[in-house]
């Protein structure tokens, strides 16, 4: 109350800029969860970092390559052509590693 007498401000007015220049509140990745919390461990080990790249996803999407690759292989020449065009076309779209020839 006196802070808001000092500034020339109302009560409402005070709180309102307080509110306003309150301080950005940081959280310590390396803080232990609390008890109750089902994971447990740091919060760096429990938070999923989206910038990654799931190493499941990016494991199957080159075990499908490498299938697509042999199986390509076993085609006769102009079908292998033909279908080697198209999965490199769906590749490229779906963002799967490329098939070297």
């Amino acid at each position: 109350m006196q802070m808001a007498k000092a500034l020339g401000l109302s009560q409402s007015d005070y709180e309102e800029l307080l509110e306003e220049v309150r301080p950005t509140t940081y959280v310590c990745l390396d803080a232990v969860h609390g008890a109750n919390d089902e994971h447990g461990g740091l919060l760096y080990e429990v938070i999923a970092d989206d910038s990654q790249v799931n190493p499941e996803e990016r494991t199957a999407l080159r075990e499908l390559a490498q299938l697509i690759q042999k199986r390509l292989q076993q085609l006769p020449e102009m079908q292998r052509k033909v279908l080697g065009l198209i999965i490199l076309r769906i590749c490229a779209c779906a963002k799967l590693p490329k098939l070297s020839a």
